[in-house]
């Protein structure tokens, strides 16, 4: 059972039919625990988790610590967990023996990646116990000592089995029949799309089922390089020449040798003057710091590109700059000092916006209850494909830019 992380109060009363026994939790199931966490928070909980009987489990999913005024995921963690478990005295003990986090994104400043890396080994020494609360064949009602119920609906079928011919999407790879990190991914991309309000095909291929995608990064060379092209046109159009003359912005270009990796549409933005620049393509440019923002994100940015979010503010653009600020070091030390993000994270946020870009596509063609309410599927779907379409070039090789296979 993945560990929850965010405990609350409950009080419930004890329906059971018989005492717990180990039989009664061997399987798969999907759990669900939900709760407030104080005065501010409540929590949820959702993760795929299989009882082996050796005593061993797996869970893989989502846990969310949430706002709920404001509805606003404030920490999220996704990935999978991997523990014991025994029945002893008719209740459940369960431990985590390791964590992978796939997804990690925080609103809150107390509580950022660094922090809560340092509070694992804490959470691997602790036992979990949960009292029965009601036990039928498919249904199972657990409470921890602080009253934390946790909802388990047995899954019947082979979770691994596809609702639909995966053959349906153009992005879909022939003669994949396995794919259980791409599985994994998936549902912790599903869990979030769907408490966000996003409706994805659920045939849609996983990672090692796709075409679209391969299974390494660029290398970071080459990452940084469309990132620095993507910046140098930005700061052609927006900034005056009185904050960017126009002789340093080329002698950028030329001292970072990024001539050579400029797509044919930022050359003419790029060989347009910059009055004329800023007139024509002022509007447009700004989808590419978007771009910048996941692909920023890839070679170590702090924020997290998400699905629920806007078009990026003034602070977002200042911060990616800042980021971008030891650029004037030199390539080489400026290349060796980035820390780039764990393959593992950067194929789940890539599979997370991949079902929210099907999503998008669905609602544009006039599909209902695809996408959250209050969501245009124009301008709000414009910043999903802007984002995905980074993320989606940064898994595809020897892929061009313009060429990125943004199939859904």
């Amino acid at each position: 059972m993945n560990h929850t992380r965010f405990k609350v109060a409950f009080f419930g009363v004890m329906v059971t039919a018989h005492a717990l026994e180990p039989a009664d939790l061997t399987g798969t199931w999907d759990v669900i625990s939900k709760g407030k966490v104080g005065e501010e928070f409540s929590n949820l909980t959702e993760t795929r988790c299989v009882y082996r009987g050796d005593g061993t489990y797996s869970s893989t999913g989502i846990d969310l610590l949430i706002l709920p005024e404001q509805e606003l995921r404030a920490i999220t963690t996704g990935g999978l967990d991997a523990g014991t478990w025994e029945i002893k005295e008719g209740k459940l003990h369960s431990r985590i023996s390791s964590m992978e986090i796939d997804l990690f994104s925080s609103l809150l400043e107390e509580m950022g990646r660094e922090e809560f890396d340092a509070m694992t080994p804490e959470l691997l020494k602790e036992v979990d116990v949960y009292e029965q609360v009601s036990v039928a064949k498919d249904t199972v009602v657990l409470r921890d000592a602080e009253g934390m119920t946790v909802t388990m609906k047995r899954v019947t079928e082979n979770p691994d089995e596809k609702t639909k011919d995966s053959g349906a999407d153009p992005t879909a790879r022939e003669g994949v029949d396995k794919d259980p990190l791409g599985e994994r991914y998936r549902l912790t991309s599903t869990a979030i799309l769907r408490f966000e309000g996003f409706k994805a095909a659920n045939w849609l291929p996983t990672w090692k089922r796709r075409t679209g995608v391969g299974d390494q990064l660029r290398p970071t060379e080459e990452i940084l390089d469309r990132l620095l092209c993507s910046y140098a046109t930005v700061c052609w159009v927006v900034l005056s020449e009185d904050q960017l003359p126009s002789k340093n912005a080329q002698a950028f270009l030329d001292t970072w040798k990024l001539r050579e990796s400029l797509t044919d549409t930022e050359r003419d933005i790029l060989d347009t003057p910059r009055d004329q620049a800023s007139e024509k393509f002022t509007d447009s440019v700004g989808w590419k710091i978007e771009n910048m923002w996941a692909l920023a994100w890839v070679l170590g940015f702090e924020e997290m590109p998400d699905v629920y979010q806007p078009q990026i503010d003034s602070e977002g653009i200042s911060a990616i700059w800042t980021f971008l600020s030891p650029a004037g070091t030199g390539k080489a030390k400026f290349l060796k000092d980035l820390k780039v993000r764990p393959l593992n994270e950067v194929v789940q946020l890539e599979d997370l916006f991949y079902g929210a870009h099907n999503a998008v596509r669905s609602a544009q063609t006039g599909k209902e209850g695809s996408v959250p309410s209050g969501f245009h599927p124009v301008m709000h779907g414009g910043i999903i494909h802007e984002k995905r379409h980074a993320l989606t070039w940064a898994l595809s090789k020897g892929v061009k830019w313009e060429d990125t296979d943004l199939s859904t």
